[in-house]
């Protein structure tokens, strides 16, 4: 399911960064990496050198052990990056995460996540920094559900024997209801909801656990995933924000600002793309 994997690079991420995500992307079972640099102005010496760049980091790629291709577009970076994914028909895209201060992303806009929310296809954001060529297993994994749909897009993955992880938490976070006995009827149906995603992991990990929780959805995200020390948040991605989300963003396009650990984003029903203009 993630045999081939876009990694857009702007040249302004760490190169740690990038050779440690490789371990990663290994134990999601890929093999093969397609390297996109979208390239800006006419110098023909910085076009020459931005080409040695990503050769060399396509070299290093190669000797960890994948297949690798590199090329070079013109044009806006997200609308580029967007249809040359779908172009090359690749599985999903693989980002190093670069943050950005709440200001500056206001004014100015964040690729990335202008990518997320064009794209159609799966999303993998690398945040932390691993040791150079540690070799890394997916330890925990949290997966947050709303029980509105994503399901049905996202358990592939998590069943998908490229996709284990030693413990799967299943996360659900709700409103409380406004009395005892309303509340009570919620979270048992929660729970049940909960108990029937586990059943169809509970052979591809050694643990599984449910976490039924009220609050605010992105912080109780952060939170759970933060005390229980989880490597990747994996989330669906619904196709159209709803009141407040599109001024604020969707809990998928935010979780990348405020979560420490890495995230896998999986989105719905194909859409028709919106281009940034």
């Amino acid at each position: 399911m993630l045999d081939t994997a876009l990694l857009p690079l702007s040249l302004k991420e760490s190169r740690n960064k990038i050779f440690s995500m490789a371990n990663l992307l290994k134990n999601f079972g890929t093999t093969r990496i397609v390297l996109l640099h979208v390239l800006g102005g006419n110098n023909k010496r910085k076009k020459e050198r931005v080409r040695k760049q990503i050769e060399e980091i396509a070299n290093k790629y190669r000797e960890i052990g994948f297949q690798v291709e590199m090329f070079f577009k013109e044009g806006s970076v997200a609308n580029t990056v967007v249809n040359f994914a779908t172009e090359m028909e690749v599985n999903y895209i693989a980002l190093c995460w670069q943050k950005k201060w709440l200001i500056k992303r206001t004014l100015l806009g964040n690729i990335d996540a202008d990518m997320i929310r064009m794209t159609d296809l799966p999303v993998f954001i690398y945040k932390k920094d691993y040791y150079l060529f540690k070799n890394w297993d997916l330890n925990k994994v949290l997966y947050a559900t709303d029980f509105q749909g994503t399901d049905t897009k996202v358990m592939p993955y998590l069943k998908n024997k490229d996709f284990q992880a030693d413990t799967l938490y299943f996360l659900h976070v709700g409103s409380r209801a406004p009395d005892p006995d309303t509340e009570k009827k919620r979270r048992e149906k929660v729970d049940k909801q909960l108990q029937s995603l586990a059943e169809e992991c509970t052979q591809a990990y050694n643990r599984v656990e449910k976490l039924n929780v009220s609050g605010n959805v992105k912080n109780q995200i952060v939170r759970k995933a933060k005390s229980r020390g989880v490597d990747l948040i994996v989330v669906g991605k619904q196709d159209k924000a709803k009141g407040w989300d599109q001024l604020l963003g969707s809990t998928a396009e935010s979780l990348p600002h405020k979560a420490n650990c890495s995230i896998f984003i999986v989105p719905g029903m194909k859409t028709r793309r919106s281009v940034l203009v």
